[in-house]
């Protein structure tokens, strides 16, 4: 998967948040399958024992990226979920 460094530092902030309760779903552009996704989370510490407790998901992007951002958004791309489908951008500290 290709390197980003701002998406990198946007994870870090996220994962602190996921310790105060917030959930966080990840989805991936360029990850071939599931085991890459996995090599991903590894690389990142992502916490498997949040990813069991669904606290964070991590997901193939099929497209979700161009949905919330109407085609307008580059990674990261950080939004808060409203309702089914519908998602506020926002901006990290």
């Amino acid at each position: 998967m290709t390197a980003c460094p701002d998406c990198d530092r946007a994870l870090n902030t996220l994962l602190e948040q996921v310790k105060q309760g917030r959930q966080l779903d990840i989805f991936l552009q360029s990850a071939k399958n599931d085991d890459a996704i996995r090599d991903w989370a590894k690389s990142h510490a992502i916490p498997a024992q949040q990813v069991r407790a669904h606290n964070i998901t991590l997901n193939h992007d099929k497209g979700k990226l161009a949905l919330i951002s109407q085609f307008t958004g580059q990674v990261p791309y950080v939004a808060v979920k409203l309702g089914t489908n519908r998602y506020q951008q926002i901006s990290l500290p």
